[in-house]
């Protein structure tokens, strides 16, 4: 059956088969309104399965708690680091899940007085009792109304960011240690070096003042000269010892 639509100049009616130009209307616009439901809820059913499968696939650790403290929602990765699972998490209060305290309490002070916390460095409990380190990055999240309604955060695992750490501070140390072994090391033989360098110059002053024949003369002050010479090494390596042994001294004089 073929509809014909024709146009009625003196009512400014349209006539569809029969149906009167308003019902038409009305009809198209009931249908524009649920083409335009079903793009929306298939517009939300998909932005939910992204957000779904981001949530199930984070490394980090997403969670929610209410005003109480209550944990109400946790991303599935609490298992990698924690152990526990999120039935296990979700109702427990997430004080349960801090070995300090005292980071409890200063995160809590963080976010009432400015409404977020970032890059807060904690310790998490496990589930087998041992602890692993980790940075907190949470704020507060409001109603329809502007209340407050909870808390919403990330949690990173930097136990590996922190034994590396660690391993950095104890090779800096040893390199520290080899250096202040090494610097002890030439000042005792510097001083140790200087005491006779210095006889043998005081040595070869007398000598000269022997009687010595003009050529014997020339070999003692060749003699004393290239003594000099070493003990102004020896000086300048004491120096160099005291330096890297933070003991240097300064002294005040014109130049």
């Amino acid at each position: 059956m073929k509809i014909k639509i024709t146009q009625v100049a003196s009512a400014g009616l349209l006539s569809v088969g029969g149906l009167a130009g308003n019902s038409f209307r009305r009809i198209f616009a009931g249908i524009m309104d649920l083409v335009r439901r079903q793009e929306s809820e298939a517009l939300i059913v998909e932005s939910e399965q992204k957000y779904r499968t981001i949530f199930e696939n984070v490394q980090d650790i997403y969670y929610r708690a209410d005003t109480a403290g209550n944990i109400i929602e946790i991303s599935p990765s609490i298992t990698e680091h924690s152990g526990y699972t999120r039935e296990e998490v979700i109702g427990r209060k997430a004080d349960y899940f801090y070995v300090s305290g005292d980071d409890r309490v200063k995160t809590l002070t963080a976010i009432n007085k400015y409404g977020k916390v970032s890059d807060y460095e904690l310790l998490l409990a496990r589930k087998d009792g041992s602890s692993a380190y980790a940075s907190l990055s949470a704020h507060v999240i409001y109603d329809s109304e502007g209340r407050p309604a909870g808390v919403e955060g990330l949690i990173r695992d930097i136990s590996e960011r922190k034994e590396y750490e660690k391993a950095l501070h104890i090779a800096k140390e040893e390199a520290e240690k080899t250096s202040r072994a090494k610097s002890d090391f030439l000042a005792g033989i510097s001083h140790e070096i200087r005491t006779p360098m210095n006889t043998i110059l005081g040595m070869a002053d007398l000598l000269l003042e022997s009687g010595l024949s003009e050529e014997q003369k020339k070999y003692v002050r060749l003699s004393r000269s290239a003594g000099e010479n070493l003990l102004r090494l020896i000086n300048d390596i004491l120096d160099l010892s005291r330096i890297e042994a933070g003991r240097t001294e300064l002294e005040a004089a014109p130049f």
